[in-house]
């Protein structure tokens, strides 16, 4: 939401590919790091996983914002 949020007020265009391809990588790195550190058990979720998902969610966001033409 950040990211299409900083998108618009930026008055840059929004595709398919902007909006897919960064969610895809996020949710593939966050699957991938929660499946080691619970070691593919039905653990519960350390708390710093969750605050550090928030963190590169929102520094891509801001990142693909300022980079994206």
């Amino acid at each position: 939401m950040l990211f299409v949020s900083l998108m618009l007020v930026t008055g840059k265009e929004l595709t398919i590919n902007v909006l897919t391809i960064p969610a895809l990588v996020l949710f593939l790195v966050v699957r991938v790091t929660e499946y080691f550190v619970t070691r593919g058990g039905k653990k519960d979720i350390p708390q710093w996983i969750i605050v550090g998902t928030f963190v590169i969610a929102a520094l891509t966001a801001i990142g693909m914002t300022f980079t994206l033409h």
